[in-house]
């Protein structure tokens, strides 16, 4: 199963205790067969919620951050049945915008997250190939994106294919999004 490391630490910054939260059901061999994959942590400016992007089940889960941490919900990402899984994430710094990068769809789910125990989402952005990592510029109106896959010789690859040292190289792309000029309601159907 999957789970959340939670460390103190003390005034001057050594851990402390530890504990680990449960993310989802142990694997039982017959319907879970692995963990949820946390890959990434947002946590609120005001610290009391962290939201965990579950890679393997395109899920975020809201953590209430108290004396007694817990998930408190959290938000399926999967558009449909069956769909192709990966996830990352950011986090606006007013907290009102959660965006996540769904590799497999080559797509940014923006999600409201101004109440953390009803995130909601907003739309799609469309991305690059596979989406795997985000970053969000210090005034919130663009998102980078890292795509970890671009040009390269994989199935279906039409460009110049790469020679020598270089013949099997994939390369990724990096992506700039001007999140001021991109209406949600364009870019999702």
């Amino acid at each position: 199963a999957s789970s959340l490391s939670l460390l103190d630490l003390n005034p001057r910054g050594e851990l402390g205790a530890s504990a680990a939260l449960a993310l989802d059901a142990a694997p039982d061999g017959m319907k879970i067969a692995g963990g949820a994959h946390p890959t990434a942590i947002a946590v609120t400016a005001d610290a009391r919620y962290a939201f965990i992007a579950m890679t393997n089940v395109d899920r975020i889960a809201t953590v209430g951050l108290d004396s007694q941490p817990q998930v408190n919900g959290g938000t399926e990402l999967r558009l449909f049945d069956r769909g192709p899984y990966g996830t990352q994430l950011a986090l606006s710094h007013d907290g009102a915008r959660l965006y996540i990068a769904l590799a497999g769809l080559n797509a940014i789910a923006v999600l409201d997250a101004r109440d953390p125990l009803h995130v909601h989402r907003l739309g799609l952005l469309p991305a690059g190939w596979f989406p795997s990592a985000l970053a969000l510029s210090a005034d919130d109106r663009t998102l980078y994106v890292v795509n970890t896959k671009g040009f390269g010789e994989d199935a279906g690859f039409t460009g110049d294919l790469a020679t020598g040292a270089d013949a099997n190289a994939v390369w990724s792309t990096l992506q700039k999004i001007d999140l001021t000029s991109v209406r949600l309601s364009d870019t999702t159907n």
